[in-house]
């Protein structure tokens, strides 16, 4: 929910809050959290210094959606 901050996960459900501090507990059995994503890639510099050229796709890229990833992945592939 835009404009609101998680406060708590509770047996009853999750608790929120607005701009203003009022908070709202929403009734759910189950609470699945995304709270977005970062490329995360450790390997291109150590394999930079190691081959002639290295091809970052993918989430390591910018988290993204598969069909994405797919799409670099085919483009690379091609291009090599």
């Amino acid at each position: 929910m835009i404009g609101h901050k998680l406060e708590r996960i509770t047996k009853e459900g999750v608790v929120i809050a607005d701009k203003d501090s009022n908070e709202t507990t929403i009734p759910a059995d189950y609470v699945v959290v995304a709270f977005g994503s970062i490329p995360c890639n450790p390997l291109e510099e150590e394999l930079k210094t190691r081959v002639g050229k290295c091809y970052v796709i993918g989430d390591a890229k910018e988290p993204r959606k598969i069909v994405d990833a797919i799409r670099e992945g085919f483009l690379v592939g091609y291009e090599i």
